[in-house]
Protein backbone atom coordinates (compact mmCIF):
# COMPACT_ATOMS: atom_id res chain seq x y z
CA UNK A 1 0.00 0.00 0.00
CA UNK A 2 2.88 2.36 0.82
CA UNK A 3 4.59 1.48 -2.44
CA UNK A 4 1.44 2.15 -4.44
CA UNK A 5 0.93 5.53 -2.75
CA UNK A 6 4.49 6.59 -3.54
CA UNK A 7 3.97 5.44 -7.12
CA UNK A 8 0.87 7.63 -7.33
CA UNK A 9 2.90 10.50 -5.88
CA UNK A 10 5.59 10.09 -8.55
CA UNK A 11 2.93 10.02 -11.26
CA UNK A 12 1.48 13.21 -9.77
CA UNK A 13 4.87 14.91 -9.99
CA UNK A 14 5.08 13.90 -13.64
CA UNK A 15 1.68 15.46 -14.28
CA UNK A 16 2.71 18.66 -12.50
CA UNK A 17 5.88 18.85 -14.58
CA UNK A 18 3.81 18.44 -17.73
CA UNK A 19 1.41 21.21 -16.66
CA UNK A 20 4.38 23.40 -15.79
CA UNK A 21 5.87 22.88 -19.25
CA UNK A 22 2.57 24.17 -20.66
CA UNK A 23 2.79 27.23 -18.36
CA UNK A 24 -0.46 26.24 -16.69
CA UNK A 25 1.13 26.16 -13.23
CA UNK A 26 4.28 27.50 -11.61
CA UNK A 27 6.29 24.48 -10.50
CA UNK A 28 8.66 26.60 -8.41
CA UNK A 29 5.80 27.83 -6.23
CA UNK A 30 4.66 24.34 -5.30
CA UNK A 31 7.98 22.49 -5.33
CA UNK A 32 8.70 23.37 -1.69
CA UNK A 33 5.54 21.50 -0.67
CA UNK A 34 6.25 18.28 -2.58
CA UNK A 35 8.69 16.73 -0.13
CA UNK A 36 6.58 17.38 2.99
CA UNK A 37 3.52 16.15 1.09
CA UNK A 38 5.37 12.88 0.42
CA UNK A 39 6.25 12.52 4.11
CA UNK A 40 2.71 13.17 5.23
CA UNK A 41 1.19 10.84 2.65
CA UNK A 42 3.55 7.94 3.45
CA UNK A 43 3.01 8.38 7.20
CA UNK A 44 -0.78 8.36 6.86
CA UNK A 45 -0.87 5.41 4.46
CA UNK A 46 1.64 3.47 6.58
CA UNK A 47 -0.39 4.05 9.74
CA UNK A 48 -3.58 2.89 8.04
CA UNK A 49 -1.79 -0.18 6.69
CA UNK A 50 -0.41 -1.17 10.09
CA UNK A 51 -3.63 -0.23 11.89
CA UNK A 52 -1.65 1.36 14.71
CA UNK A 53 0.39 4.49 15.38
CA UNK A 54 4.05 3.73 14.70
CA UNK A 55 6.58 6.17 16.14
CA UNK A 56 8.56 6.49 12.91
CA UNK A 57 5.41 7.30 10.94
CA UNK A 58 4.41 9.77 13.64
CA UNK A 59 7.78 11.53 13.45
CA UNK A 60 7.58 11.52 9.65
CA UNK A 61 4.14 13.13 9.83
CA UNK A 62 5.33 15.78 12.31
CA UNK A 63 8.34 16.66 10.14
CA UNK A 64 6.10 17.01 7.08
CA UNK A 65 3.65 19.25 8.92
CA UNK A 66 6.50 21.37 10.31
CA UNK A 67 7.89 21.97 6.83
CA UNK A 68 4.44 22.93 5.50
CA UNK A 69 3.76 25.31 8.38
CA UNK A 70 7.18 26.89 7.96
CA UNK A 71 6.71 27.37 4.21
CA UNK A 72 3.33 28.99 4.87
CA UNK A 73 4.90 31.25 7.53
CA UNK A 74 2.43 29.92 10.10
CA UNK A 75 5.03 28.49 12.47
CA UNK A 76 8.04 30.60 13.42
CA UNK A 77 11.55 29.20 13.33
CA UNK A 78 12.01 29.94 17.05
CA UNK A 79 8.95 27.86 17.96
CA UNK A 80 10.25 24.97 15.89
CA UNK A 81 13.75 25.17 17.39
CA UNK A 82 12.54 25.46 20.98
CA UNK A 83 9.70 22.94 21.04
CA UNK A 84 9.20 20.83 17.95
CA UNK A 85 12.73 19.69 17.08
CA UNK A 86 13.63 18.64 20.66
CA UNK A 87 10.33 16.76 20.93
CA UNK A 88 11.03 14.86 17.71
CA UNK A 89 14.57 14.00 18.84
CA UNK A 90 13.29 12.75 22.21
CA UNK A 91 10.67 10.56 20.50
CA UNK A 92 13.33 9.05 18.24
CA UNK A 93 15.60 8.45 21.21
CA UNK A 94 12.85 6.67 23.12
CA UNK A 95 12.06 4.53 20.08
CA UNK A 96 15.69 3.55 19.49
CA UNK A 97 16.31 2.88 23.20
CA UNK A 98 13.46 0.42 23.34
CA UNK A 99 14.08 -1.13 19.93
CA UNK A 100 14.57 -4.88 20.10
CA UNK A 101 14.90 -6.85 16.88
CA UNK A 102 15.92 -10.50 16.79
CA UNK A 103 18.96 -11.45 14.73
CA UNK A 104 17.20 -14.29 12.95
CA UNK A 105 13.57 -14.13 11.87
CA UNK A 106 11.31 -15.90 9.43
CA UNK A 107 8.94 -13.17 8.38
CA UNK A 108 7.13 -11.93 5.31
CA UNK A 109 8.26 -8.32 5.49
CA UNK A 110 11.44 -6.41 6.32
CA UNK A 111 10.89 -2.65 6.50
CA UNK A 112 13.25 0.24 7.31
CA UNK A 113 11.93 3.81 7.38
CA UNK A 114 14.22 6.61 8.56
CA UNK A 115 16.50 3.97 10.04
CA UNK A 116 18.32 0.75 9.34
CA UNK A 117 17.79 -2.97 9.89
CA UNK A 118 20.11 -5.98 9.65
CA UNK A 119 18.23 -9.26 9.50
CA UNK A 120 19.05 -12.90 8.87
CA UNK A 121 16.50 -15.33 7.47
CA UNK A 122 17.04 -19.09 7.97
CA UNK A 123 13.63 -20.31 6.83
CA UNK A 124 13.96 -23.92 5.63
CA UNK A 125 10.87 -23.55 3.47
CA UNK A 126 11.31 -20.01 2.19
CA UNK A 127 8.63 -18.93 -0.27
CA UNK A 128 9.18 -15.19 -0.47
CA UNK A 129 8.91 -11.89 1.34
CA UNK A 130 8.89 -8.11 0.96
CA UNK A 131 11.85 -5.82 1.61
CA UNK A 132 11.27 -2.07 1.94
CA UNK A 133 13.68 0.81 2.56
CA UNK A 134 12.41 4.40 2.66
CA UNK A 135 14.93 7.00 3.78
CA UNK A 136 16.81 4.13 5.40
CA UNK A 137 18.65 0.89 4.79
CA UNK A 138 17.56 -2.77 4.80
CA UNK A 139 20.21 -5.49 4.97
CA UNK A 140 18.77 -9.01 4.76
CA UNK A 141 20.84 -12.22 4.69
CA UNK A 142 19.13 -15.19 3.00
CA UNK A 143 22.24 -17.39 2.78
CA UNK A 144 20.87 -19.88 5.32
CA UNK A 145 17.42 -20.00 3.73
CA UNK A 146 16.22 -23.00 1.74
CA UNK A 147 13.51 -23.14 -0.91
CA UNK A 148 11.55 -26.20 -2.01
CA UNK A 149 9.99 -24.37 -4.93
CA UNK A 150 10.54 -21.06 -6.72
CA UNK A 151 10.39 -18.03 -4.41
CA UNK A 152 9.61 -14.35 -5.03
CA UNK A 153 10.99 -11.31 -3.20
CA UNK A 154 9.44 -7.89 -3.77
CA UNK A 155 11.80 -5.00 -3.08
CA UNK A 156 10.94 -1.31 -2.85
CA UNK A 157 13.66 1.25 -2.24
CA UNK A 158 13.08 5.03 -2.09
CA UNK A 159 15.80 7.45 -0.99
CA UNK A 160 17.66 4.59 0.67
CA UNK A 161 19.55 1.38 0.16
CA UNK A 162 18.89 -2.37 0.18
CA UNK A 163 21.48 -5.15 0.45
CA UNK A 164 20.45 -8.76 -0.14
CA UNK A 165 22.68 -11.83 0.29
CA UNK A 166 21.87 -15.23 -1.21
CA UNK A 167 23.43 -18.73 -1.36
CA UNK A 168 25.06 -19.80 -4.61
CA UNK A 169 22.88 -22.85 -5.21
CA UNK A 170 19.89 -20.92 -6.57
CA UNK A 171 19.20 -19.15 -9.82
CA UNK A 172 18.50 -15.43 -9.32
CA UNK A 173 16.29 -13.45 -11.69
CA UNK A 174 15.82 -9.69 -11.30
CA UNK A 175 12.90 -7.78 -12.77
CA UNK A 176 12.26 -4.14 -12.03
CA UNK A 177 12.22 -0.45 -12.67
CA UNK A 178 15.03 1.88 -11.55
CA UNK A 179 13.97 5.55 -11.36
CA UNK A 180 17.01 7.71 -10.63
CA UNK A 181 18.43 4.62 -8.93
CA UNK A 182 20.18 1.36 -9.70
CA UNK A 183 20.37 -2.35 -8.96
CA UNK A 184 23.79 -4.02 -8.85
CA UNK A 185 23.97 -7.80 -9.00
CA UNK A 186 27.32 -9.08 -7.72
CA UNK A 187 26.32 -12.71 -7.36
CA UNK A 188 28.10 -15.59 -9.09
CA UNK A 189 25.07 -17.87 -9.21
CA UNK A 190 24.94 -20.17 -12.22
CA UNK A 191 22.05 -20.01 -14.66
CA UNK A 192 21.79 -23.83 -14.79
CA UNK A 193 20.39 -24.04 -11.27
CA UNK A 194 16.83 -25.40 -11.26
CA UNK A 195 15.40 -23.62 -8.22
CA UNK A 196 14.83 -19.94 -8.81
CA UNK A 197 14.42 -16.80 -6.72
CA UNK A 198 12.79 -13.90 -8.57
CA UNK A 199 13.46 -10.41 -7.28
CA UNK A 200 10.87 -7.85 -8.35
CA UNK A 201 12.16 -4.39 -7.55
CA UNK A 202 11.41 -0.69 -7.77
CA UNK A 203 14.16 1.83 -7.01
CA UNK A 204 13.46 5.53 -6.60
CA UNK A 205 16.51 7.68 -5.79
CA UNK A 206 18.30 4.76 -4.16
CA UNK A 207 20.26 1.59 -4.73
CA UNK A 208 19.94 -2.18 -4.37
CA UNK A 209 22.96 -4.48 -4.08
CA UNK A 210 22.70 -8.26 -4.42
CA UNK A 211 25.63 -10.50 -3.51
CA UNK A 212 26.44 -13.99 -2.31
Amino acid sequence: MVKKSIGIFVIGIGILLFLSSLDLINMLEISEFLFPALLIMVSIVGTIERKKVDLFYLVMFIIGVIIVLTNLNIASENFIKIFIIPAVVILLGVRLFGLKQPKIRNVNSYTAIFGGIEEKNNDKNFKGCEVVAIFGGSNVDFRESEIKEDAVINVFCAFGGVELMFPKNYKLVTKGLPIFGALENKTTNEEKQKKQITINYTVLFGGIEIRD
